[in-house]
């Protein structure tokens, strides 16, 4: 019987450990950062002339490195340009007020998402913040335009 006490043990914490395992793969997938947890994130607007494919929970990124996710994208009824909030994390501070907006891809097929490029202003951005340089995204059509037009004139 001592036995049997001590596989079904060893069986309980095997289960309780692929449970954990399973949750912790679930929040990484989900794209929740550990890190950010009990800081507060701030909001950042920007307002693009067109935003392509881009979708709430995309990633935004400073020199590649991921600081927080598109919130929300919508359409201004007025003139009719999309403004975009991210959630910038918490413990990315000082962001400069004059950095610039745009809108990659990442690879031919791959997600857009946001790249702020810094500016050098002594001033930064606070919640609510707007980023008033944006650039929109370059669209696989214009690539290929350019190439070929390239050729042409050559």
């Amino acid at each position: 019987m001592n036995n049997n006490k001590w596989l079904e043990t060893w069986v309980g914490l095997f289960v309780l450990l692929g449970i954990v395992g399973l949750f912790v793969l679930v929040l990484q997938m989900s794209g929740i950062q550990f890190s950010s947890f009990g800081q507060k994130n701030y909001d950042v607007n920007a307002t693009f002339s067109t935003v392509g494919d881009l979708k709430k929970g995309a990633s935004v990124r400073i020199a590649g490195v991921l600081v927080g996710k598109v919130e929300r994208v919508q359409l201004d009824a007025v003139t009719y340009q999309a403004n975009v909030t991210f959630k910038i994390n918490g413990n990315v501070k000082n962001i400069p007020d004059d950095s610039s907006a745009s809108i990659r891809s990442a690879g031919i097929l791959g997600d857009n998402y946001v790249m702020i490029s810094p500016g050098y202003s002594e001033t930064f951005l606070t919640n609510g913040g707007k980023i008033t340089t944006t650039y929109p995204p370059v669209g696989l059509d214009s690539l290929i335009s350019n190439f070929v037009g390239g050729k042409v004139k050559k």
